[in-house]
């Protein structure tokens, strides 16, 4: 995975017109999916695509 295909809570929020608390909501909760690299974290665009189109699909996975 190169640089290019993980973005910051803060881009997410820019692309998903949300605000960036709220994207770290999701994330807390598991809806968005993220790595953490000690106190950073960052949103795989691939899962995060994936998710949307689950989330279109009307499919919504049980959350852990």
């Amino acid at each position: 995975m190169n640089e290019q295909n993980l973005a910051t809570a803060p881009e997410v929020a820019k692309t998903l017109r949300l605000s960036t608390a709220h994207v770290y909501d999701l994330i807390n909760t598991g809806v968005i999916p993220s790595i953490r690299f000690g106190r950073s974290i960052r949103v795989p665009l691939d899962s995060l695509r994936s998710k949307l189109e689950t989330l279109q699909r009307g499919v919504v996975p049980p959350t852990a």
